[in-house]
């Protein structure tokens, strides 16, 4: 974070600082590099807890994009951001590697299969747990004796499943879609999916306001932001 915040001094090209949740890396970096040619767009990728936390003490990105609307919120009421606008969902999967056996979240219940999930003050882990949190007590003991590490960002999910670290995790449909094929994705039925919501805000007396805004509103529907993340995966805020 020290250093995707730190100046590159002696150029006279306006930068910009971007403070983004890990699952939404590559459609920024693509969103930075097509729509702002002419700035310099510094951005850091990890879980939305531990950049909302860097905020909190004292880190002055111009931008902050969460995986979830609570760490924005949470931000606004503490005058640290702009008021924050909802920007892109996403839908959580159960995902496993392309040769796996386990075609249901059933499967993930068997004897010796190795669960990845995401840390209950991370998105994708809060979103995990209303997933299970919506199964018969039964199914969801099971599923969480399986449980062999909660990780602090999805990527870190993602990673343990490439490797084969992992038999299965809950991530992102956009984090499958971006395996290039490593991974595949089991949907959960309608009646576990939570709404997952990405919350963007531009940091209150942020260094470049004007381009901090001009980055948000450029993921708002029909901006050149809006139209990458729907390519990666991501749906619509409405």
């Amino acid at each position: 974070m020290a250093a995707g915040l730190a100046g590159c001094g002696g150029s006279d090209r306006r930068q910009l600082r971007v403070s983004a949740a890990s699952s939404l890396q590559d459609a920024f970096t693509e969103y930075a590099r097509s729509s702002f040619p002419g700035e310099e767009i510094h951005q850091s990728f990890a879980g939305s807890d531990q950049l909302a936390a860097q905020i909190e003490q004292g880190a002055k990105p111009d931008v902050f994009a969460s995986a979830n609307t609570r760490y924005p919120q949470m931000l606004h009421r503490e005058g640290l951001v702009e008021a924050p606008d909802v920007f892109a969902r996403n839908r959580l999967v159960l995902a496993v590697p392309a040769g796996s056996d386990i075609h249901s979240l059933s499967d993930v219940a068997r004897p010796a299969v190795s669960l990845v999930i995401g840390d209950p003050a991370v998105p994708v882990g809060s979103y995990t747990g209303e997933v299970l949190g919506r199964l018969p007590e039964g199914e969801r003991t099971t599923i969480l004796a399986n449980v062999r590490s909660r990780e602090p960002e999805v990527s870190s999910i993602v990673g343990k499943l490439a490797e084969g670290a992992a038999d299965a995790g809950f991530v992102y449909i956009t984090d499958v879609r971006a395996s290039a094929g490593a991974l595949r994705a089991i949907a959960l039925p309608g009646r576990l999916q939570p709404d997952v919501a990405y919350g963007i805000a531009a940091v209150t007396n942020a260094p470049d306001p004007d381009l901090a805004r001009r980055f948000v509103q450029g993921l708002m529907p029909g901006g050149p932001g809006a139209r990458l993340l729907q390519q990666a995966g991501f749906l619509p805020p409405g």
